[in-house]
């Protein structure tokens, strides 16, 4: 696929701001895009001889398929906001991923990504608010996981119920 297809792709997941609803999926972001379904379908694999840098790092670039939020739920998930830029050492040790300002850290090893963030944030039942955002899996398959846990800090009370999310992330070169 020309790497023009992929930019669009990617340029609607930026066009499509914070998700606080379900619905975001490769047939709709092809749609959008003007694009056959296969065509998002098809970015879903990242070579084992993924790009380089000079200085030895591998890069992905990482589109968000799909996000499931808990009905009547908004979330302060950060991994819509903007295309994400995967860079790991090649050879397995350290990894981030960027989303916007928002970045994810953790760790490439065995094939495996394991990234996670945690967010903090005030609600409108008066009490704050943590979260644990994780992205996760076998790289070479393109296909990654997305989960999302909050609870409110530790020592309130009365505070609403907590939300979940989880999701599907793509990497590709």
């Amino acid at each position: 696929m020309p790497l023009r297809r992929s930019a669009i792709a990617l340029s609607l997941v930026a066009a499509v701001g914070p998700l606080n609803r379900s619905g975001l999926t490769r047939p709709s972001l092809a749609a959008a895009a003007g694009l056959p379904p296969a065509a998002i379908a098809s970015t879903h694999r990242v070579a084992s001889s993924a790009r380089q840098f000079v200085n030895g790092n591998c890069t992905a670039r990482l589109i968000v398929a799909q996000l499931r939020v808990q009905s009547g739920c908004t979330i302060d998930q950060r991994i819509t906001q903007a295309p994400g830029v995967l860079e790991y050492a090649c050879g397995g040790g350290w990894a981030r991923a960027s989303f916007g300002a928002s970045a994810f850290a953790g760790t490439f090893r065995g094939g495996v990504i394991n990234l996670q963030i945690r967010t903090a944030f005030p609600f409108t039942d008066g009490c704050n608010w943590q979260t644990q955002q994780r992205i996760f899996g076998v790289l070479a398959s393109g296909n990654l996981s997305y989960s999302y846990l909050e609870s409110p800090m530790p020592g309130q009370t009365n505070c609403a119920r907590p939300c979940g999310a989880t999701g599907a992330v793509i990497a590709t070169q």
